[in-house]
């Protein structure tokens, strides 16, 4: 009896022993099939084909391949590499054109597509049906039931010299052609770098938004179209240009049409160059017109002024104006402007100039650097240290001839020594 028990005993365990040699094969063999499928496993091979795809009776992808296949599960196609590729909206309209990639999965079920190595494609403008911006991945997956594509891994997106670089993939909605970036994004180009927390890209209308800890800096003289600008500028501004300039911001907003640059900030501006920080609540640029604007609570920090004047300080003969530029200077306002066009510069709204020596405060100050005429307008005043004051309604500098002219109701009080 107690043979008969230990024999049955061993019996089991020789069973279940072999069981799970056959299930440590089964695993071994399914995980090969996973990773690299053998010929036996493939029930249909295509070659020199196009397989489309169809979301409610339209057009959803297509993708054109040298080779195809199928194994057990007759949702799964794989391809070794894509030729060509095509992405559609809801409306039946290519968004994203000449896609190459060197793997494929199609799930017929999900009525997914994904992607895999190398891949490249082109977005289309649907309003000039124009291919301008390239995009390349590691990683593409495609959802027929949303529209929706999302690129992983290494993703570029390109647009003429400027790069697009996401921190953790992309997000495209087909249906609006917008594609979101919401985990850090840096954007390059021969002349700035820009760095935020999300960005937001309308591919159709060439317009972007990027929010969270904007940091943009500009890469000063760099490319052929930034030195053929540099050529037709004065000596003082191309060196201006020539030093780096940097700004940071909560908000900002970028587009591009008819040739020209449109940008608008705003939150917490700060703009930064070699001797002067500037801030604002809100700022415009329009690159064509020339025109920059800043408004809110403005600030100017300059350890001088000389590097808004056309000659140096020490050519100066009047000694109180030569300290007067030499000397750091803190100016506030509502309201900057500055036309490049005209080269003037205008500061509205409680405009105050704070030197080591004087106040002065004003309405509005307009610095034309055509004519070299520093004006002062509406309730000047200025109040030395010394306890000299002058009030009137309008003031004016004129650097060239350093001669100085008040009108308009004028009130001199002095110390007589």
């Amino acid at each position: 009896m107690m043979m008969s028990t230990m024999w049955f005993r061993g019996g089991i365990c020789v069973a279940v022993g072999f069981l799970l040699i056959v299930w440590v094969i089964a695993i071994v063999e399914d995980s090969q099939f996973k990773s690299e499928p053998s010929s036996f496993s493939k029930k249909v091979e295509i070659k020199g084909s196009s397989i489309v795809g169809y979301h409610q009776g339209k057009l959803s992808w297509r993708i054109k391949t040298a080779y195809i296949w199928a194994g057990r599960s007759p949702y799964l196609f794989r391809a070794d590499r894509i030729e060509s590729g095509m992405l559609y909206n809801t409306d039946g309209d290519v968004v994203i054109d000449e896609i190459e990639a060197e793997r494929v999965r199609v799930n017929t079920k999900s009525k997914t597509l994904s992607a895999f190595d190398n891949i490249s494609g082109l977005f289309i403008q649907r309003v000039t049906n124009e291919k301008k911006v390239r995009i390349n991945a590691d990683e593409l997956r495609y959802f027929s039931n949303n529209k929706k594509t999302y690129l992983y891994k290494n993703v570029r997106i390109t647009r003429d010299d400027m790069v697009i670089y996401p921190s953790h993939g992309i997000e495209i909605d087909n249906d609006k052609n917008v594609a979101y970036a919401e985990k850090g994004v840096v954007i390059e180009s021969d002349e700035f770098m820009v760095s935020a927390n999300k960005i937001i890209f309308y591919i159709d209308d060439d317009y972007s938004e990027m929010s969270g800890d904007v940091r943009l800096e500009r890469i000063a003289g760099q490319g052929d179209a930034d030195k053929n600008e540099l050529n037709s500028l004065d000596l003082r501004e191309q060196q201006l240009r020539q030093k780096k300039t940097s700004l940071v911001c909560d908000y900002m907003m970028h587009r591009y049409k008819d040739d020209n640059d449109m940008i608008k900030i705003r939150g917490n501006i700060h703009i930064t160059q070699e001797g002067k920080r500037i801030t604002g609540d809100h700022g415009y640029y329009n690159k064509q017109a020339g025109d920059y604007t800043l408004s809110g609570r403005v600030t100017i920090k300059a350890t001088s002024l000389e590097w808004l004047l056309n000659k140096s300080s020490d050519s100066f003969k009047n000694e109180d104006i030569k300290a007067s530029i030499e000397m750091p200077v803190e100016v506030s306002a509502t309201q900057l402007q500055f036309d490049s066009s005209d080269k003037q510069l205008e500061l509205t709204g409680g405009v105050k100039l704070t030197l080591k020596d004087k106040v002065i405060t004003c309405e509005k100050l307009v610095f034309n650097d055509a004519d070299h005429w520093v004006t002062l307008i509406g309730n000047v005043t200025l109040v030395k240290k010394t306890g000299e004051r002058i009030v009137c309604s309008l003031l004016k500098l004129n650097i060239d001839d350093e001669t100085v002219m008040a009108t308009q109701g004028v009130v001199t009080e002095f110390i007589v020594k």
